[in-house]
């Protein structure tokens, strides 16, 4: 069953009319799953309040989201990114209704309790996925890094050098 019906594109002559609206969910459980494309995201929102703005062709997101991630695994085989973690934080998400681009800039998050810094351009509509992401943290401990990783990435031998490194 999906309900994501509310957020596609209206039919010719079905004109939006006014700002888009502001949207707020909490104590809510998100799942998307795409077994053709070996992608899972189960999300408790515990929190998320989005303020929609568009300008022309951006649609601006000014979000407050509490989320505890169970499971964020844009390859299914590889594993899940930052599983069982909270992420929380406030931070504006632009989306390109043309281009289908969905990108943000310095975005400030706490993830597991540590502050982050995400820079990041998403391009859906492209096949393979491509994306550029960049993350900064500083001071963060080794071990709680990589357990915001896939268990294929913990177990990669470059990720375990750099903990003989440290």
């Amino acid at each position: 069953y999906s309900n994501t019906s509310v957020f596609k594109r209206r039919g010719p002559g079905q004109q939006e009319e006014g700002p888009p609206p502001d949207i707020s969910i909490s104590d809510t459980r998100v799942v998307i799953e795409r077994q053709d494309r070996h992608k899972f995201f189960d999300l408790e929102v515990r929190r998320l309040k989005c303020e929609l703005d568009k300008q022309e062709r951006i649609l601006t997101m000014a979000t407050d989201a509490d989320v505890l991630v169970k499971s964020f695994s844009f390859n299914t085989e590889k594993g899940s990114f930052l599983k069982d973690k909270v992420v929380s934080g406030r931070c504006n998400v632009n989306f390109n209704v043309a281009s289908k681009i969905l990108e943000f800039n310095k975005a400030r998050v706490h993830i597991d309790g540590h502050p982050f810094a995400l820079t990041g351009r998403f391009f859906p509509n492209v096949k393979p996925d491509p994306f550029v992401l960049h993350i900064q943290a500083d001071n963060i401990p080794y071990r709680q890094a990589t357990a915001l990783l896939t268990p294929a990435i913990q177990q990669n031998d470059a990720v375990r050098h750099l903990a003989k490194a440290d």
